[in-house]
């Protein structure tokens, strides 16, 4: 963990998430809400919803552990693909704010948004696990394009709904034999503290490429709503992850 964290504080540019226009009508949209997991420690969070109300506040919520600093309070880490570097804000308590609020060196953390598809680091210090519930508006649009830069990158599932890895639309990647020079998905297990990583191989049998790992196909690996995870890439440029809904809104 130590070594991707460091690799991404020094070398990652953020993926390009396309995302509803701001003017969007929320009342008419279809509303879901999700439970995600904060465990003790680290985990990749996500925001799997299209919310107007989308600062770190709103998002996560100002249940966990506050203090003075980021060394002592629960952390939110987003990266800055400008600076090419993470972002942290803490939760502190103030008066001023009427209670907890997120917070960084700059001041409160109000104008700083997570969009749908956004993936972040957080940082919980509290004695034992927690849950937080996230809310907002179902993601309707017909397709999401993601654009995958050359090397490491934090990203989600852009929808709001688990997902199966080998059903998604990303298996147009680098692909070979090992996870060394393959594509490589990396999701957090909190509890071991480690990374389960998954490699994208072409095999016949399953008709192309297909995201593989140790044990084998990931057929049966969920990738849980509100669950972000690393993509390495190994292609030489940009290239486009284009995910079709996989759900029909039109009855709602």
């Amino acid at each position: 963990m130590k070594k991707i964290m460091s690799l991404a504080l020094t070398g990652l540019l953020a993926a390009t998430v396309a995302h509803a226009a701001s003017n969007e009508v929320y009342s008419v949209n279809v509303v879901g809400f999700s439970k995600v997991d904060a465990p003790v420690g680290l985990s990749i969070m996500a925001m799997p919803f299209d919310a107007e109300a989308s600062t770190i506040d709103d998002v996560v919520g100002t249940n966990g552990v506050y203090g003075n600093s980021s060394t002592i309070a629960d952390n939110v880490m987003i990266y800055d693909e400008l600076s090419q570097s993470f972002k942290i804000f803490w939760l502190r308590s103030l008066s001023a704010f009427g209670g907890p609020i997120w917070f960084s060196a700059a001041g409160p953390a109000t104008n700083e948004y997570l969009y749908p598809g956004m993936s972040f680091w957080y940082q919980s210090r509290a004695a034992s696990d927690w849950t937080n519930t996230m809310v907002g508006d179902v993601v309707p649009d017909a397709a999401v394009t993601n654009v995958i830069v050359p090397g490491l990158q934090l990203m989600s599932y852009p929808y709001s709904t688990d997902v199966v890895m080998t059903d998604m639309n990303l298996t147009n990647g680098v692909y070979g034999n090992s996870s060394t020079i393959a594509d490589n998905i990396m999701l957090y297990d909190s509890e071991n503290e480690s990374f389960r990583i998954f490699w994208l191989r072409s095999l016949s049998a399953f008709g192309g490429p297909i995201w593989f790992s140790a044990s084998g196909p990931a057929t049966n690996v969920v990738i849980k709503m509100g669950e972000g995870f690393w993509y390495q890439s190994r292609a030489a440029s940009n290239m486009n992850w284009v995910e079709p809904c996989p759900y029909d809104l039109s009855a709602e």
